[in-house]
């Protein structure tokens, strides 16, 4: 038995075939979108609230921040950090002591993860900017002393041509 199948009649089958998925479509369970993957960075909350983690003011990290204008343009952020450990490797896995990484807030809004010493940063709008860097343990959360965040603050002054700190 041989199936001869001619143009019109593929036509028909095509058209019933979306017939048919027009029809069972509302049909179809659509599950609401899942919570926000926090390890991409950029899709999560980017506000200043995390865990605290809090440790003996004894064996604390520390951390000091400089920002120096690049020769050509933005900034240079340097992370000047005692008792701490970048561990990137390490990142939404159990805390160690003293290891993790940092997080940058620009103006009270987070920008990025650090996971190491220096971090390069665009021009700004002309006025004053608030950077801030947390100290974060390998599960994000952050480390504290006293109930005191571990963190360093600097203020960033970006003037129309001419930049200073």
């Amino acid at each position: 038995m041989k199936l001869d199948f001619k143009f019109p009649y593929s036509v028909y089958w095509a058209l019933f075939f979306v017939f048919v998925g027009i029809w069972i479509a509302p049909l179809v369970n659509v599950s609401e979108p899942k919570e926000e993957d926090h390890s991409l960075h950029y899709t999560h909350d980017h506000s200043m609230s995390h865990e605290k983690y809090e440790v003996d003011p004894s064996n604390a990290p520390k951390l000091e921040l400089e920002l120096l204008k690049d020769t050509k343009s933005g900034w240079n952020l340097i992370l000047h950090t005692g008792n701490f450990e970048f561990a990137p490797e390490k990142v939404n896995q159990s805390n160690e002591p003293n290891q993790g990484h940092a997080h940058l807030y620009v103006n009270g809004e987070k920008i990025t993860r650090l996971y190491s010493h220096y971090f390069y940063l665009s021009d700004f709008p002309s006025g004053e900017h608030e950077i801030v860097v947390n100290l974060n343990t390998n599960d994000h959360s952050e480390y504290s002393v006293n109930g005191e965040i571990v963190k360093a603050t600097i203020k960033l002054i970006q003037a129309e041509n001419k930049e200073k700190r």
